[in-house]
């Protein structure tokens, strides 16, 4: 059973996963005024995170 078949199967999602998952690859460090960029730029950083809906779907498949 494939990773997306498996994470379908589980019933964690409400619809079906519809962008292929494939193995990690070489992984490119971002450059240092990329990192920790939630820390260094909190404000916004949480507008983001709550305009983009991400905070909102984090918070629905929290592990």
């Amino acid at each position: 059973m494939g990773v997306s078949t498996a994470l379908e199967a589980s019933g964690r999602f409400s619809g079906p996963i519809k962008v292929a998952i494939e193995p990690s690859q070489k992984f490119w460090p971002a450059e240092d005024y990329h990192q920790d960029f939630y820390q260094k730029n909190p404000e916004h950083y949480q507008r983001y995170a709550k305009a983009s809906g991400r905070q909102d779907f984090i918070e629905k498949h929290r592990l």
